[in-house]
């Protein structure tokens, strides 16, 4: 949970509470300790080992296909997948949602 806690302008933290919606802590934090840029990091919406489903959209064609996640990424991050049907095949993907890419 975040509150609101005045401070002076010359101490670094975040500005806007939007700018830490969608985000996770690198580190833990006491009660009433500042909350810097420098703590928060984008949430992996893909992890190493996940299921995930590729799409692929060309000229109108929509193509599904599930690969396993070898590296975990958060939005617009690549990850690198492998087929589960064909271990040979080995791509890299644009995370786009959860389990997405």
């Amino acid at each position: 949970d975040l509150t609101w806690v005045p401070a002076d302008e010359n101490t670094p933290g975040i500005p806007r509470i939007a700018d830490a919606i969608g985000q996770e802590v690198t580190r833990s934090l006491r009660a009433g300790q500042r909350l810097r840029p420098e703590d928060l990091r984008p949430i992996d919406l893909v992890h190493s080992n996940d299921l995930v489903t590729v799409v692929v959209r060309r000229s109108g064609i929509v193509v599904k296909r599930t690969f396993k996640a070898l590296s975990s990424g958060a939005l617009h991050e690549t990850v690198n997948l492998v087929a589960i049907d064909d271990p040979r095949l080995r791509i890299q993907g644009v995370v786009t949602g959860v389990q997405q890419a």
